[in-house]
């Protein structure tokens, strides 16, 4: 056979096969290792955002509780039955408290223990446990004591990692010091926090039967991994490996004797299967995103890069009170109100356009026309580094909160009788005052009122047609003032008025006409009509006024001038002049 072909031929064709065929062998080797090599990267690059994006559900589902305990365990520290005992420690008042803890364990079954701890003694506790732990023996207790007040210990969530499957209810403490009335550091609130509902919601947030992943490290460096049909964790040795590079690993030799072929379609197989899996992922990844969106407690708002609505969660349009496809595709100033004041939107805009994350509050306006308050943090979505391809708008509605805060306000600078400041509060603003006037050169007088003989009324008529009188001779007062001007009441039936931007002249027919209409007020109580006067002090600003004493000083010397010659009369009182009465 040899013979019909030329020698020359053949040793030509197997020297040129020889050199050929490991070349193109070891090429395409090559090519497929580099294809290899890259595919691994990406697809590591997507297991690690995963990991970020698993991260970050553990870390809502774990923050979500420990909001819960924390407001859980400030509440029981404040609570009136632990600062009666504190106040005064008693057998029945320690049975209040822990029949107040044992209600509160029993009614919320996430709880294994409520405790108060009174250094070595414990008060009350859940009355399930039979056998409360040692206090010496729990670290807890010396590192809660150490706290100030308002701190609060979370301990480690103990998952028995000594164990190979988990199957106890992992625990967590959390404790903060209690303090009485004076201060002082009196013990501490604990609370055993049973944990299983926080698998079973892991076990919602990670892929169920995920072989390649895991879920959480442990603090002994294990690994736990889910197992939702369970709904338990399980440890595992050793973090897997990726599942095609353990097959290249363990089966490399086998690509030097496929034919050529059966390598390509290995590779073109494994690229396909890669890309499969990538996609599955990422389809994993948005879904889970998005069930977490929209089942947020917060809303969520998301826009193009041009402001237009595409997307708004379920708590958004409840606080809004729109429809979902009434937004899509608008501009979120259908919901402004006009009172924001335009700096703060070009603050945003000029924020979120820059990268960088915006904080802030707006006052907005629901489709019924009512107006409410949110507390807004909105970011840019990031398509790559610098190219913005829409923002993330999350709010919380905060109105309640400033209402009371507002509420709160109102009663730290007000007197609850007359609706006139208190002196606190009248005296600060009289400062600010003073300080404009000397900064502008404008004057302003203070008058000091008393009403005369009010002891009497009180002597006669009791505290309450007191208080009705001091209520009528407010109204009128603050009836005559204009919105500048300054009303406080300074200490029983005395009160003070700052005449803004008003000379002696002014103040000197505003203080008679308020001395005529007090003298002309009746107030009727018990069928018996109460008259009363008011004797009026004041004084005018002068340059050399830096403090509020001495303009105080004078108009109380005015006043008490005013009541030596008789009463029911206004006089003034000047730096640089004697007493003048009008």
């Amino acid at each position: 056979m040899f013979d019909f072909f030329p020698k020359t031929t053949v040793r030509e064709v197997l020297r040129k096969f020889l050199i050929y065929f490991p070349v193109g062998l070891l090429a395409v080797l090559v090519v497929f290792s580099m294809i290899a090599r890259l595919e691994y990267q990406k697809v590591a690059l997507l297991v690690a955002n995963q990991d970020r994006i698993h991260l970050r559900q553990v870390q809502f589902v774990i923050g979500h509780d420990l909001e819960m305990l924390a407001s859980d365990l400030m509440n029981l520290a404040g609570s009136g039955s632990l600062l009666d005992y504190l106040e005064s420690p008693s057998e029945p008042r320690r049975n209040t408290l822990n029949n107040h803890l044992r209600l509160f364990a029993e009614d919320d079954k996430k709880y294994d223990q409520v405790r108060f701890l009174d250094g070595n003694v414990l008060v009350a506790e859940k009355a399930t446990e039979k056998n409360p732990q040692n206090t010496q023996n729990m670290y807890s207790v010396p590192a809660t004591m150490s706290l100030d007040k308002g701190d609060i210990l979370v301990s480690l969530l103990d998952f028995n990692s000594d164990r190979a499957e988990i199957e106890n209810n992992p625990r967590m403490c959390v404790a903060t010091p209690v303090f009485d009335g004076s201060g002082q550091k009196r013990g501490m609130i604990l609370i055993t926090y049973r944990a299983r509902h926080l698998l079973a919601g892991l076990s919602r947030v990670f892929p169920e039967r995920d072989e390649n992943r895991s879920a959480v490290a442990g603090i002994d460096g294990s690994w736990l991994k889910t197992d939702r049909s369970a709904q338990k964790l399980t440890l595992a040795s050793e973090r897997p490996e990726l599942s095609y590079i353990w097959v290249l690993r363990q089966y490399a030799h086998l690509f030097w004797v496929f034919p050529l072929g059966l390598v390509a379609l290995a590779a073109g197989t494994f690229h396909i299967s890669v890309i499969r899996a990538k996609k599955e992922r990422s389809d994993r990844a948005v879904n889970l995103l998005s069930t977490a969106i929209e089942q947020s407690p917060s809303a969520a708002v998301i826009t193009d890069v041009d402001g237009r609505i595409q997307y708004a969660n379920p708590k958004f349009l409840a606080m809004s009170g729109y429809e979902r496809a009434e937004i899509l595709g608008e501009n979120p100033r259908v919901f402004q109100s006009g009172e924001t004041p335009p700096q703060v939107y070009k603050d945003l805009w000029q924020t979120i356009l820059g990268g960088e994350v915006w904080s802030g509050e707006f006052l907005n306006r629901r489709k019924d026309n009512s107006h409410y308050v949110v507390s807004a943090k909105i970011s840019p979505i990031l398509q790559k580094p610098g190219v913005i391809s829409g923002f993330l708008a999350i709010q919380e509605d905060i109105t309640e909160t400033r209402r009371l805060q507002r509420q709160l306000e109102h009663l730290a600078t007000t007197d609850g009788l007359t609706g006139s400041y208190n002196r606190s509060h009248f005296l600060n603003l009289f400062g600010q005052e003073l300080r404009r006037a000397d900064r502008y050169s404008q004057p302003f007088c203070l008058l000091v009122f008393d009403l005369d003989h009010f002891k009497s009324v009180n002597d006669n008529y009791g505290h309450q047609a007191g208080d009705q009188v001091l209520a009528a001779f407010a109204g009128i007062i603050s009836s005559a003032l204009r919105d500048s001007d300054l009303f406080g009441r300074l200490g029983g039936e005395e009160f003070g008025v700052v005449l803004v931007q008003t000379d002696h002249d002014g103040a000197s027919l505003l203080a008679e006409r308020l001395r005529i209409a007090i003298e002309k007020m009746r107030v009727t109580c018990g069928g018996t009509a109460i008259q009363v006067t008011v004797s009026i002090g004041g004084t005018q600003w002068q340059s050399s006024d830096r403090q509020i004493e001495p303009v105080l000083n004078r108009a109380d010397n005015a006043l008490y001038e005013a009541k030596r010659n008789g009463r029911n009369r206004v006089c003034f009182s000047f730096a640089t002049d004697s007493t003048v009465r009008n």
